[in-house]
Parts: C-alpha cells; structure tokens; sequence
C-alpha cells in the first residue's frame, strides 16, 4: 500500500473512532428524546362540583365544558363531573376549590356576601333584569373589566370564567300568590337580597337557604314558595312540590360563577390551556343560557300535564311591583356601602346599568337558541379580549 494511502486510512480509523464515541455519547439522549416523543401525552384530569342537578340547562352546560375543553386541548385536558353537590355543596364551593377537593366548582357569590361585596353590589342589581342573553353578557363584561373583583376572586383562590343569567324568576309555591294580599305572611326563599328587600316591602318574610335545600324547605312545609326561574322547574326538582307559578317577573339571577377554577390548577395549565378554557367558556354560558330559554316553554307544558296552576298576577301587584323594582338600585347601593363599605358604589353601579343597556343592543337581534351565535358574541365581546398568558397567573 502506498504510503499516501497508510496515511488516509490512519486519519479515516482516527475519525471514525472520534464520530462512534460522539455517537455513543449522544445515544443515550436520542434515545430517550425518541421514547418521550413516542410516549402518549398523559391528560389532566380535573375534577368538576356542579351545585345543581345532573339534569337540566346546567348540567348540558358543564357537558359542553368539558367536551369542548378536551376537544380543544387534544385531550390534555379532561373533565369527571359530579352534580347535586354531591364533591361540594354550595357553602363548601368558596373554600373547598382552592383547598383542592375540586379543580372548578359552582360559585355562587351571594352565598358569601363578606367575602365577595365587590360581586355582590353588581349581582344583587340584577332584580332589574328581564332578558337572560343580556344579563348574562352584562355581568360578565363587568367582572372581567373591574379590577377589585378579580382581585377578591383571586385573594380566595379562584379564577373567574364568566357568569350566566337565568330568565326571569317567578313565585313557584304551594298556595296561590296572584294578589298583594295574597302575599302577606308568605315565607319565601329568596337567592339575593334585592329579592329578599321585594319580599318584605309586600308583607311577605324572606327566608334566605342555598338553591339546593329549597326543595326539601318548600316539601316539608319551611317556606311557601320559592323565587326561581323556570328552569329550576328542572335544575332544582320543584316541579315535584310546586302546585302554583304566578307568571310575575322578578328580576333574574345572574350571580354566578359556575367555572370557577383553583388559582393554583390554572397556574399548572399551559397557556394553550388556559386558552381553550377562556376560548369554550362563553359558548358554554350561551348554552346554559339557551336551556334557560328552552326550559320556559318546556315547565309550562309540563306544568299543564301535572295540574300546576299558572297564575296570572293582579294588574295592582303588576303595577305595584315595577314600581318597587325601580327604586329597589337606590336601596342596594345604599345597604352594601352600609354592610360591606365598598366605595365608589353610586359610580360601579352607573357602569353597570350603561352595561345592561349595551348588551340589551347587542343581543337584540341574536336568537337566545343559538347557542354559536349567543358564544360567539360573547367571546368576541368579553371572554376574547383576556391575555391567557397573563391573566389570573400573578
């Protein structure tokens, strides 16, 4: 062999030895790198306590939640629900989210008058509201625009996702109530104070239990009645006991929370994550909202098949009760600056009312049915504008 030739071959066996220990070095990584990428993305299961039944426009939108959260998240992120309170009751929500015996609960801030006054001044308004679609995009865009609601969420270790009106309530009991007479001396369960305030100015005593125990209060005789949507007909089982609806708006309940996420799981999510939670959030309100609507015309029928008398009120309890119902703002403003010393109430409320208005406008010409078309007005709107990224993670 040439001498030339020696020589190339020493440099080729020097090489290829370098190259094979440079190889045996980064195998070891290769190899792991490959089995990772080879390995199945393990998906986080959070557990959900729905308050309300497993029944009814609730429940379909918990359903939806959790379908389009797992759709979205490539089945990152999936969802065990429990209804009927049966991981947390409504009392347990506030406490036993971030304590972590559930990632998302059903927050209901009413319930918590001393922890959440900044919510409750606005939710307690809500006596005013007739239309669900509108009251549900109101109260949403204000809590995610005032910066000291967020910040109480926060304190109690929640993250707020949105808020959803039901439609209007109506007196649902066990005698008729279709007369300001008739009022007088009836002990009814009411949701919210401004509720409770309407109540007493017609004589009547208001008896503030959570939702789910008002069944059980009205059956063995507790209350006479209670104030609730129709829906509830369905969410709260008091088609089982009511023998009488007086078909008489009194407000709606938009004081809601129902996706309600631990401070510390949304913290573990990945911004795509908490993205596709933000993104399904106002899709699954409209779909709530939606079984709102739905539900009206359904608890009537039902009504009629089962011999529940739909009353219709008085035109002096009609009249009587619009008027109440306008000063009632005045009143509530005046007994949280009292009870709870929240300050620039009278202004906070201003902003809210200007709220109502704008989404009465926006929802005017949305059919309250479609649930992609209500979605995606909110989205854009309220939930589209929050920075993922950012938001809730301080």
């Amino acid at each position: 062999m040439p001498a030339a030739d020696t020589k190339n071959n020493n440099k080729n066996k020097i090489e290829y030895g370098e190259n094979a220990m440079k190889m045996s070095k980064l195998l070891p990584g290769l190899a792991l790198a490959a089995t990772l990428a080879a390995a199945p993305v393990v998906a986080k299961e959070l557990r959900v306590a729905n308050i309300l039944g497993s029944e009814g426009a609730v429940a379909e939108g918990y359903d939806y939640f959790a379908e389009k959260v797992k759709e979205k998240t490539d089945g990152g992120i999936t969802m065990e629900l429990t209804h009927g309170g049966l991981l947390l009751n409504a009392s347990g929500v506030l406490t036993g989210v971030p304590d972590g015996i559930a990632d998302i609960g059903f927050l209901v801030p009413p319930y918590f008058p001393g922890e959440l006054p900044e919510f409750n001044l606005i939710g307690n308004a809500s006596i005013v509201g007739r239309d669900a679609a509108a009251m549900t995009g109101a109260i949403s865009e204000y809590i995610f625009t005032c910066e000291p609601c967020l910040e109480e969420h926060s304190e109690l270790g929640h993250v707020y996702l949105g808020s959803y009106s039901t439609t209007p309530y109506h007196i649902q009991g066990t005698r008729p109530a279709g007369t300001i007479e008739s009022l007088k001396g009836m002990k009814m369960r009411v949701g919210l104070p401004s509720q409770g305030r309407w109540a007493e100015h017609f004589g009547g005593i208001r008896v503030a239990i959570p939702g789910p125990e008002a069944f059980e209060a009205m059956s063995t005789g507790t209350i006479d009645a209670v104030l609730f949507s129709f829906a509830e007909f369905f969410n709260q089982s008091t088609v089982e006991v009511a023998t009488h609806v007086t078909l008489l708006p009194i407000g709606v309940f938009n004081s809601t929370a129902p996706f309600s996420v631990s401070k510390t799981t949304w913290r573990d999510l990945s911004v795509s994550e908490r993205a596709a939670m933000l993104e399904v959030a106002p899709y699954a309100l409209a779909k709530i909202v939606a079984g709102y609507e739905r539900d009206v015309t359904r608890a009537k029928k039902v009504a009629g098949e089962r011999g529940i008398e739909l009353i219709k009120p008085s035109p002096e309890l009609v009249k009587a009760s619009n008027e109440y119902i306008e000063t009632d703002v005045k009143l509530g403003i005046e007994e949280a600056v009292r009870t709870t010393g929240v300050e620039n109430a009278e202004a906070k409320m201003e902003r809210y009312m200007g709220l109502i208005e704008k989404w009465k406008k926006l929802t005017a010409d949305v059919d309250p049915m479609d649930t992609d078309a209500l979605g995606a007005l909110y989205w854009r709107h309220i939930q589209g504008k929050v920075d993922p990224e950012t938001y809730a993670v301080q």
